[in-house]
């Protein structure tokens, strides 16, 4: 099998052999076509410039944990994604010439494809873009880089700008919404109040919450004054203090029941009068001048006031505890989102100081665009290298169809496979026979006379016959 293959190849290399002028004069004149187009191609520049999107510049860090937005505001994925979209580029074409502007809209959308595939965008995690836009004109390309650089910054600005400009207005809004929710809040809980004055009495008495028995601060106050009375004379500063507190716990619970002309409430008011002109009287003479004594009797005191208005929760409306602890949450609610709204609007100021402008170095070309004076193609060396093997191969190729199409027999072989009759013998080809004028070595005759042999042997394979054995 190895031996078959190799013979086949041999015969092909032979037919290929027989017209091997033809494959020298095509390689030659394809080679020469495709270095004139190489060579005559213009050079390509490579103009770049690089900018570096900062994520946390330092007025950002010094502005931490007071600013609105985050450390990856303006980050440089958002960036990247808008850096050459058309309105970008239909700019730049603009820049670079007036006259554009009068394009239609076909035009323009073909010079901003032309554009774009010029310009390369290579960016990395860090915040680094490297702008590299080739052109045969080394200056325009250097114009054009100029151009993105100055644009992506302009256009992040501007954006960083209007984003909090507009978060801004919103919360001027919402803070004026609230301001005016929290008047109407004021003025329903001022409202509940002039209906229900004694209900209110009653829970500011109480301290805005229910309860039922003696408290701790009462039982620890009761004793602290007993203790210290009872290492003074007997008198009756203990007993009238809380006869006049039990008068008090009695009053407000007629002033929930009725009003202050009411005959019961004027004459429990004659009695609390008396019963703290007695206290009085006692505290006086049974050691009124003792600053500790003094003091027990004050916590005593309030404390007692504290219970008598626990007293009254029980007695108090379930309805109106609900809508009064109802205006109080909501009222509550409504401050604290206004000192939130107050707090956010304060942090876009401060955005706005930080990141509306490019003042805190979020943007810094690190590297401005020059005037490219090397160019990077085209690769003259490797292009003329690849014209040359595919000229030689084209080359082959011709002169293979050449003696395909022509038809011509090589070897014993073929002519077997083909007609499938035994060959008893072959002819070889003579100089000799030759018709064609002898000419000089060297001369145009020499040179047609060869190529006439050439043909001449190619014609008589073609025409060989093979004999039949009877």
């Amino acid at each position: 099998m190895p031996g078959a293959i190799i013979a086949l190849i041999y015969d092909e290399a032979k037919k290929i052999w027989c017209y091997r002028w033809l494959a020298v004069v095509t390689s030659i004149l394809l080679f020469l076509a495709a270095a004139a187009f190489i060579l005559t191609r213009p050079n390509v520049y490579d103009a770049w410039g690089q900018i570096f999107v900062n994520k946390t510049p330092p007025v950002a860090t010094a502005a931490q944990g007071v600013s609105l937005v985050g450390d990856g505001y303006g980050g440089a994925a958002v960036a990247a994604r808008t850096a050459l979209n058309d309105d970008s580029l239909e700019r730049i074409i603009r820049k670079m010439d007036p006259s554009t502007a009068a394009l239609p809209k076909e035009e323009m959308a073909k010079a901003v494809a032309n554009l774009r595939m010029k310009i390369e965008l290579k960016g990395d995690e860090d915040g680094f873009f490297d702008f590299h836009v080739k052109s045969t004109d080394p200056v325009y390309a250097q114009r054009v880089v100029h151009l993105l650089l100055t644009d992506f910054v302009g256009r992040n600005v501007n954006r960083n700008e209007g984003e909090l400009r507009r978060a801004g207005e919103f919360l001027d809004k919402q803070i004026a919404s609230y301001e005016t929710m929290i008047a109407e809040s004021k003025a329903r809980i001022a409202a509940f109040q002039q209906r229900n004055p004694r209900f209110v009495a009653a829970m500011t008495l109480v301290g805005g919450s229910a309860g039922g028995g003696e408290s701790a601060d009462l039982t620890e106050a009761r004793a602290t004054y007993n203790t210290l009375l009872s290492q003074r004379p007997a008198s009756a500063a203990g007993p009238s203090s809380e006869r006049v507190a039990a008068v008090q716990s009695k009053l407000a619970t007629l002033r929930s029941q009725y009003t202050d002309q009411h005959p019961d409430v004027v004459a429990t008011k004659r009695e609390l009068a008396d019963a703290i002109a007695e206290r009085n009287q006692a505290m006086r003479a049974g050691g009124g001048g003792d600053p500790q004594l003094a003091s027990a009797r004050a916590r005593l005191l309030a404390a007692q006031r504290a219970a008598a208005g626990a007293a009254l929760a029980p007695a108090l409306s379930p309805a109106l505890q609900a809508e009064w602890a109802d205006l109080q949450r909501g009222d509550e609610v409504l401050r604290i989102n206004y000192q939130q709204l107050v707090s956010k609007r304060h942090g876009t100021r401060v955005s706005e100081a930080v990141f509306g402008g490019d003042g805190g170095g979020k943007y810094q070309i690190t590297r401005p665009p020059t005037v490219p004076e090397l160019p990077i193609g085209p690769k003259r060396g490797l292009f003329l290298g690849l014209a040359a093997f595919g000229a030689i191969v084209a080359g082959l190729g011709v002169a293979y169809l050449r003696a395909a199409m022509v038809g011509i027999f090589v070897s014993r072989r073929e002519l077997e496979q083909t007609f499938q009759l035994p060959v008893v013998g072959t002819v070889a080809w003579e100089p000799a026979w030759s018709t064609v004028e002898a000419a000089r070595p060297g001369t145009f005759g020499a040179v047609r006379a060869t190529m006439f042999r050439s043909w001449s042997r190619a014609r008589l394979g073609s025409r060989s016959t093979s004999l039949r054995v009877s």
